[in-house]
């Protein structure tokens, strides 16, 4: 069973740091948990809703000096960036045939963005909104191109859409040269696509919204050797007699592993080998690593965020209800690339981005950041 940590009661507890607190934008405002004493900064007020960027990759800044998300202006969803300096909010895109949840920040550079227009992968200037084309997805496309995925080198972006209705298909764009190559077609829904954050190795699922009989695969970028990834096909080897049902899979950037959700069941860390282990049980809902792996951040299906130790099991509550005020948020945590910041969806008191700075949270000694490369 783990350790249970829910308030700060004993001399082992740190501060990482003391940082002052910046001015906030005058929609934003801040609170604390009513159990935790957790400081949460909300994004935007009760008048404008607003959503992170999906919690696989850090919703942050290369430089961890602002956070991108999407935000509604007239009812059109837009890019912001939240500056953690001053607290600002600054609106960067207005075109309204750009796709604001398919943001994507650039590892490694902090003055752009990646974004969708159609089948178009633009690069957009954080200071000054300004648009350049990538490149394009050529041919006939029904819908709009998903989240794009940057691979370790930082040289190509992923992303899967569907091509008619029958096929479809992950593509990957030459972020130099904008040239187009397929990767792989298939005869149903693709969701989920992640480049792995070292090797030439894409990660899909079969979508389905619920169970699928092979739902995780991986694909080398060149197209060649798509696999299941973790198929556990024998009975006798399942987890539960409901077989695996697994959702909500993120890469550890600085593995190489993968967590992934077993409903109803716990939290998975799964190589790329298809090797695994359960490391928390558990109604959880979705997960996310830092990058070194050790610390975990997760919502649980009552509303609550942790932060869990991975090689003691020990656990940390932070937040004790996020969709106290909107039932059917997803949380969608995520760690940013030093460890010191939390993004997610809070439905606490209304639909915002949020931020918790673990800089200003007494921690558990287990809870090191790793020190910035």
């Amino acid at each position: 069973m783990p350790r249970i940590l829910a308030s700060v009661t004993a001399a082992v507890f740190l501060a990482i740091a003391a940082f002052p607190c910046a001015a906030q934008d005058p929609a934003a405002s801040r609170y604390r948990d009513s159990v935790t004493g957790t400081e949460v900064v909300n994004l935007t007020g009760p008048g404008q809703k607003s959503s992170d960027l999906y919690y696989h990759f850090s919703n942050l800044t290369a430089d961890e000096q602002a956070i991108v998300f999407v935000a509604e202006r007239e009812g059109v969803k837009h890019i912001f960036v939240h500056d953690l300096r001053t607290g600002a909010n600054r609106q960067i895109t207005n075109d309204p045939r750009i796709s604001a949840p398919t943001a994507c920040p650039l590892p490694g550079n902090v003055a752009q963005i990646l974004a969708f227009r159609g089948p178009e992968l633009l690069r957009i200037s954080l200071a000054t909104g300004n648009v350049e084309v990538v490149g394009r997805i050529p041919g006939e496309m029904t819908g709009g191109a998903q989240q794009p995925t940057v691979n370790g080198a930082g040289t190509h972006a992923a992303t899967g859409f569907r091509r008619n209705e029958s096929t479809w298909e992950i593509g990957r764009i030459d972020l130099k040269t904008g040239a187009y190559q397929t990767v792989i077609q298939q005869g149903f829904h693709i969701g989920h696509v992640q480049y792995h954050p070292r090797l030439e190795e894409i990660f899909y699922v079969w979508e389905t919204g619920g169970y699928a009989p092979q739902r995780s695969w991986l694909v080398n970028s060149d197209g060649s050797g798509n696999r299941p990834f973790y198929a556990s096909t024998v009975p006798a080897k399942w987890y539960t007699r409901q077989k695996e049902w697994l959702t909500h899979e993120s890469w550890v950037s600085g593995t190489g592993a993968m967590t992934m959700i077993m409903s109803e069941q716990g939290i998975l860390l799964v190589q790329p080998s298809g090797e695994w282990k359960m490391i928390f049980e558990g109604r959880y809902w979705h997960v996310h690593a830092r990058a070194d792996g050790k610390v975990i951040v997760a919502d649980d299906q009552r509303g609550r965020i942790w932060l869990g130790n991975v090689e003691t099991g020990d656990l940390r509550l932070l937040v004790s209800n996020y969709r106290r005020a909107v039932p059917s948020l997803h949380a969608h945590a995520a760690f940013s690339s030093s460890g010191r910041y939390i993004v997610f969806n809070d439905g606490n008191r209304h639909e915002s981005v949020s931020y918790i700075d673990l800089a200003n949270v007494a921690l558990p000694e287990w809870y090191r950041p790793q020190p910035r490369k």
